[in-house]
């Protein structure tokens, strides 16, 4: 009890301690195809179908969507008709493999180890810093 109030006393009266405390800075896992992969699966198994839409669908898309329909809808949608589990699926199949990269590095496609839905691969895009999925084949 005593080093906790003395610990206390120092830390409150040295600003330049407090201060000195790295800032914690957690960088977007959709920067990197290699991080954006299990980000989409954390959030697909967490049952998160709008958070999942709103960081992987690419934002045009994603406004013709809202358009079409309340985005709440969709996302509801999504995750009941069995789309979220195929995409799950498939991100699954492909997590810790490497994609084929083409020559700007803006699309990284992958090919399933398991086909989903007719499907043999999936293809990321990259707009700006974050990469999406895309529909749209090479």
């Amino acid at each position: 009890m005593i080093l906790t109030c003395a610990l206390l006393i120092v830390l409150t009266s040295c600003p330049s301690v407090v201060a000195a405390a790295p800032a914690v800075v957690t960088q977007d896992p959709r920067t990197s195809v290699e991080t954006a992969i299990p980000e989409g699966i954390r959030l697909l198994e967490a049952k998160d179908y709008a958070t999942f839409l709103r960081l992987f669908v690419p934002p045009d898309v994603l406004k013709e969507l809202s358009a079409a329909e309340s985005f709440e809808g969709f996302a509801k949608t999504f995750g009941e008709d069995g789309k979220a589990t195929a995409v799950l699926a498939a991100l699954k199949s492909i997590r810790g493999t490497k994609p084929a990269i083409d020559g700007d590095g803006r699309r990284a496609t992958f090919t399933l180890k398991v086909p989903t839905e007719g499907k043999t691969t999936i293809t990321f895009i990259k707009i700006g810093e974050f990469w999406y999925i895309s529909d749209n084949q090479p």
